[in-house]
Formats: structure tokens, C-alpha cells, sequence
């Protein structure tokens, strides 16, 4: 987190950001001091910030005055007030633009302390809430639901640059660090980002230089509209990284004129004939010596592309097969691609075997003491995201949270008539805290837990009943 202390007098000013790099914790990132509103607002609009420490009355502009300019800014600003004057009429005006915080000057260290470690609290919880509320429309848009990427990120607080975006995919799972000369927006389930250069210049440079610090390859979509469309390309695109390693990014091109022998195999892929397609790609690398054939480093790209198809057609995660690990021998990559074929093939029949609905629900009635989400269930059915959370709610009759949520308020209940505390069933159901479980509790039955457990004991009611 970015902080931004504003005070005109310059020994208060920088003591304060002294005793805010003093608390020492790790979400503190850089703490900028500013002597001015006007210097401030200057620095906010260079660099942005997190939290903004500011005086109220200062030479010029004032502190509310900074306040209100900064929050049409940045609207998600956390905005704290350090001043010396605590008359009602400035604190009522703080609290109309939205400040979280009054401190008043001169205050200890621990008041410090106490006050920057709540504003740290609350920037994360709503970062976390902010972020899935995205993700959960990102996974929508990327499943081929209606919508736009830009009102995806507006209606959960955040906005994308003016820029064209581009998705870069890759395999496996991977938290990609800041770049400079690029933004970017990575779903925390997701092994793809959102991402456009800085400026009007190509992603490739500064994507290509990060990917190989990291030893990897990524596949890049053109720029587009829709999040479901350019996913495929990049994922596709991805495919080439395993014959073009040095490139590190790769750019998506249009599927070329096939060949006869190409759309044969498309159509063999599609259909699953594993010991058909290891034929004719024996056949078409030729002779048999170590280095693939040009024929097959042209043709196995396209495959591996159909075959990603064919998972998102199917339902199916496409990280089931991976991606090779080459380049090498042209035995291997036949046999690589082979290997994929049946892996989907196994996901498949796991797929129709199981009743995944059944299977979710046995899993979280199972699980119901230990943390749970979506996407785990959805992982152990080889299924995407998406198309579970489809299947789910179609079947169930309600989305996967609110069937989670009910078999744990009943859970609850049972716990709360065998005598259990608030914090202990807190603890039990996986919730960050006992008010947050109240909280829960109450919107579901109506009332908190004990009244509830009390009203219940009026009705006889026992455990076997709730």
C-alpha cells in the first residue's frame, strides 16, 4: 500500500511519515510526503496512493478541500484526517466526503499504530471483495456470457486504461509480479491476464522481457472485445511457446489454409481417435529421424488448438493435458500429443460417469469444516469453472455459494442447540470472525444466534429437527 502524508508544517509532516514506516508491517509498500494540497493533489495525479494522511487547515488549499478533489481522483482512496482542530463542523464535512479516519494531533504512537493497522484491515477486505466481485464476472465473460470487459471492472469499483486489451495465457499456475512498460489485471483463479502496453507501443517487449526472468512462455491474443474469444487465441497461441521457446511471447495468428492431411487429423482430434491420429502424424513426420519434421512443427499447433476447443465445447478444464515440455525428437511430440488425446478422454468419461452436482454437493457436506470454494470442486470433476458453475445452478436450482451457505447455517443451527459458541462455530464453519458468521446467521433465519437458540428451546426443537 501507497501512503501520502500532507502537512504544511514540515517537521509534523515528516514525523508522521516516520512513525508510519516505523509500524513495520509488509503491506506498508512507500510512505511520500507532500507539503502542501496542491503539491499533494500534484503527486497523487503523477503516482497515485493508497491512503492519504492529510491536516485539514494548511496554507492555500485546505485538507478537505484535497480531500474532495482527490476522491473524484481516486475513488477508492482511503482518506484519513490528522489535525490538531476537532470541531464538530470539520468533522461532519469529513464524514460527508467519505473519510475513514480522524485522528486528532498530537497523538502516540500506539494511537498511530491502532489506526493505520484498521485502515490496512479495511483496504484489504475491500480489495478482496472488489476482487471477486471481477473475478466472478471475468469467469462469466471468459464462459462466453453477455457483457463487457469494461463494465466487468466498473461495477466492481475498478477501471481499465484507455488502452486495446490483449490476453496473455500460459501454462501451469503462475502470480505474475508488476511489469514496467506494461498494465495488467491476473484473476486469482485464473492462468491468463488481462493486459495492454503503457503506452502506444507493443506489448511483446515488455511481456517478452518478464517471461524470460521467469523462464516461461506465454501465448498473446490479438486485441479484442470479448474475453471468451481472445482466451482462445492466447491459449491456442500458447501452444506455439512449445516450438518457438525463444520467442518467450507469442503472438496469435489466423488458423493458415489446411492442408488435406490437416483437416483429417482436425476432424480425428475432434473425435477422439487417439490410435488414428498417432498413425497419420507418424506417417506425416516422415522418415523418422530425431528432428520433427517441418510437416508436423506445422501441423501440431493446430491440433493441440482443436483439442483446447474441444475441452471448452465439452466443459472440460484444458489444463487436464498440459503442454509438452520440448522441443525434441519427433517420436515424443507424437507421442506427447497422443498422451493429451487420452488424457481428455479420461476427463471425459469422468465427466458423464459422475453426477457432478452429486458430487459437489457429498464433497461440501464433507468439507463443511474446511475452507471450500468453486473452482476446488470443479477441479476435482476436471470441469471448467464456468461450465460447473452452469451445471450446478441448473441442476441444484440455486448457485454453489447459496447451497454452500445453507448446509453450513444448518450446520450452525445444530452446533448452537448442542451448546457451541459464537466463536467456536465461527472458527469451525471457516469464518474470518465471529461478527462476520453473525452477520450471516442473521440474514439467514432472521435473527441472531442466540435469540434463535432461544426461541428454538421455546419450541422444543431438537437438532435432529434443524
Amino acid at each position: 500500500m501507497r501512503f501520502l502524508v500532507v502537512d504544511d508544517d514540515v517537521t509534523i509532516c515528516e514525523g508522521t511519515a516516520r512513525r508510519l514506516r516505523g509500524i513495520g508491517h509488509e503491506a506498508i509498500a512507500s510512505v511520500a510526503c507532500a507539503f502542501s494540497a496542491e503539491e499533494a493533489l500534484a503527486e497523487l495525479e503523477r503516482g497515485g496512493a493508497d491512503v492519504l494522511f492529510t491536516d485539514i487547515r494548511m496554507g492555500g488549499k485546505d485538507g478537505l478541500w484535497l480531500i474532495e478533489q482527490a476522491r473524484r481522483m481516486l475513488p477508492d482512496l482511503l482518506c484519513v484526517v490528522v489535525s490538531a482542530y476537532g470541531d464538530f463542523s470539520y468533522a461532519q464535512q469529513a464524514i460527508r466526503l467519505g473519510v475513514q479516519d480522524y485522528l486528532v494531533k498530537p497523538s502516540g504512537m500506539e494511537e498511530m499504530r491502532t489506526l493505520t493497522l484498521r485502515i490496512i484491515v479495511r483496504h484489504q477486505t475491500e480489495q478482496q471483495q472488489r476482487q471477486g466481485q471481477l473475478d466472478a464476472a471475468l469467469t462469466g465473460l471468459a464462459g462466453g456470457k453477455a457483457g463487457t470487459l469494461e463494465a466487468a471492472f466498473a461495477e466492481s469499483g475498478a477501471s481499465l486504461p484507455g488502452r486495446p486489451m490483449q490476453v496473455a495465457a500460459w501454462r501451469g499456475t503462475l502470480r505474475w509480479p508488476e511489469m514496467s512498460g506494461m498494465w495488467h489485471y491476473q484473476p486469482q483463479e485464473g492462468s491468463y491476464m488481462l493486459c495492454c502496453a503503457a503506452d502506444e507501443g507493443d506489448l511483446l517487449e515488455p511481456l517478452a522481457a518478464c517471461c524470460r526472468a521467469l523462464g516461461v512462455s506465454v501465448g498473446v491474443s490479438e486485441t479484442g472485445d470479448s474475453l471468451s474469444e481472445m482466451l482462445r487465441q492466447a491459449r491456442e497461441a500458447a501452444c506455439l511457446g512449445w516450438f518457438w521457446p525463444e520467442a518467450r511471447a507469442i503472438r496469435w495468428q489466423p488458423v493458415p489454409q489446411l492442408s488435406a492431411e490437416a483437416k483429417a487429423l482436425q476432424s480425428h482430434v475432434r473425435a477422439l481417435e487417439t490410435q488414428k491420429v498417432r498413425q497419420m502424424l507418424s506417417a506425416l513426420a516422415g522418415s523418422g529421424h530425431e528432428d520433427a519434421a517441418p510437416e508436423l512443427s506445422a501441423v501440431i499447433p493446430i491440433l493441440y488448438a482443436a483439442l483446447i476447443r474441444f475441452c471448452g465445447d465439452k466443459g472440460i478444464d484444458a489444463q487436464v493435458f498440459g503442454l509438452p515440455e520440448g522441443p525434441y525428437g519427433w517420436r515424443r511430440v507424437v507421442e506427447d500429443f497422443a498422451e493429451a488425446m487420452e488424457r481428455v478422454r479420461v476427463a471425459l468419461l469422468s465427466q458423464s460417469r459422475i453426477d457432478p452436482v452429486a458430487f459437489a454437493k457429498r464433497y461440501m457436506r464433507e468439507h463443511l469444516c474446511e475452507p471450500l470454494d468453486m473452482a476446488e470442486v470443479a477441479a476435482l470433476l476436471h470441469m471448467s469453472y464456468a461450465h460447473f458453475s452452469r451445471v450446478f445452478h441448473r441442476e441444484a436450482g440455486e448457485s454453489f455459494q447459496a447451497h454452500l451457505l445453507r448446509l453450513r447455517m444448518e450446520a450452525a443451527g445444530r452446533m448452537l442447540w448442542e451448546g457451541e459458541s459464537v466463536a467456536r462455530i465461527a472458527e469451525r464453519l471457516c469464518y474470518q470472525n465471529a461478527n462476520n458468521f453473525t452477520r450471516s446467521f442473521t440474514k439467514h433465519y432472521g435473527k441472531p444466534p442466540s435469540a434463535w437458540r432461544e426461541a428454538q428451546k421455546g419450541e422444543r426443537c431438537g437438532p435432529e429437527q434443524l
